[in-house]
């Protein structure tokens, strides 16, 4: 019985945590990500069966608590069922994530972790060639012209159905290598340059600034400089702030200008919407409805579409991570709220899976350093 319920868990880690990247919005209405997540809990409900006591994990309380709170309001809104129960379904895949590696030998959960990096890899570079040989032709009549001829390698990839999301993706996976690989002798060298250049593919300016960001984070750190480094940085951004704006306003970089329409619309709205709206949201997916566009910043869709309570349960899912990863979740956040300033995907199975793998290996090091 016991071995029995071993090969439950792996089984079940292997199918949440090896194929966390196995996802398509453009080929099937339904991602296999869900599929898989589904199977791993149907396996980890087996395996809490007549179980007198069930292992708690301080990292799950948040996320089930947000979950509990949006299956109690959301239907009200009367949302698209399918796609909020994709939202829900990637809040929720941390838990087995969790569940199933804690209950791994450390070569176990090493092997599964290296399978991830190497599939996921495997499937973002097949996500970039579908999109850069096939590109979206009725963009064609700018190639040559302007800066819009890179819209043609933006849309309808294998994955996703916008580049922005790739970049997410791609952002996630490369600073949780950089972080493995810290952790490991395995350093990935081949697929971080791979990343990299995919990166640049996705024409992803928000990504591209989420990139270097986290890399500052990371490696800024270090050095008696850093302060100067900072400001520096930090006036530059200011400067470049101004001047893309100035541009914008020049060039009609729809795009950018864009931005700076959600943000006056943004305001426009809270100054004038119902005190229930503003506490509970209008309903996810449905920010578009109030702004006549789509959010695009993740603190703006969340503020609309789960209201003041939703985007406070956010900011502390985000901080019970840090807290819980012993601020190593960092790795992968930064980056991540960077870029979803800008362009945000709602189902990302991955941040929460890689936070996830993230907080096993942070235990595995302080249960090691306990037995010494």
């Amino acid at each position: 019985m016991h071995k029995q319920v071993a090969n439950i868990n792996y089984l079940g880690f292997w199918l949440v945590s090896g194929f966390m990247s196995l996802i398509s919005h453009t080929l099937l209405s339904i991602p296999p990500t869900i599929f898989l997540f589904l199977i791993s809990m149907f396996f980890l409900t087996l395996t809490l069966i007549n179980k007198p006591r069930i292992e708690y994990h301080n990292i799950l309380f948040i996320p089930i608590l947000f979950i509990i709170y949006l299956l109690t309001t959301q239907p009200f809104f009367f949302p698209s069922l399918h796609r909020v129960f994709g939202l829900l379904c990637s809040f929720l895949y941390i838990v087995p994530v969790v569940y199933f590696g804690s209950k791994l030998k450390t070569q176990e959960l090493e092997k599964v972790i290296n399978f991830f990096i190497i599939f996921s890899f495997i499937i973002l570079v097949s996500e970039g060639i579908s999109r850069l040989i096939d590109p979206e032709m009725k963009y064609a009549q700018f190639k040559g012209v302007d800066s819009r001829w890179i819209y043609m390698y933006k849309f309808d990839g294998i994955m996703y159905t916008d580049s922005n999301a790739t970049g997410l993706h791609i952002i996630c996976l490369f600073f949780f290598i950089l972080y493995w690989a810290r952790e490991r002798e395995k350093k990935f060298l081949f697929i971080r340059w791979g990343l990299i250049i995919l990166l640049i593919f996705t024409f992803s300016r928000a990504a591209w600034l989420g990139a270097i960001i986290g890399l500052i984070y990371i490696y800024g750190f270090k050095g008696k400089y850093f302060k100067r480094f900072i400001i520096f940085m930090s006036t530059s951004g200011i400067i470049v702030a101004f001047l893309g704006i100035g541009y914008s306003k020049i060039s009609g970089d729809i795009s950018f200008l864009s931005k700076l329409y959600i943000l006056e619309t943004t305001y426009d709205y809270l100054k004038s919407a119902d005190i229930m709206n503003l506490i509970f949201g209008v309903g996810f997916f449905k920010s578009e409805e109030v702004l006549g566009i789509y959010g695009h910043n993740i603190f703006i869709v969340f503020l609309l579409e789960s209201g003041i309570i939703g985007l406070t349960f956010i900011l502390m899912l985000f901080s019970s991570f840090v807290y819980y990863t012993r601020k190593k979740a960092l790795w992968v956040l930064i980056p991540y709220l960077v870029t979803s300033f800008s362009a945000i995907t709602t189902f990302v199975p991955y941040l929460y899976g890689t936070v996830g793998l993230i907080y096993l290996i942070e235990q595995s090091k302080l249960n090691r350093h306990k037995c010494k």
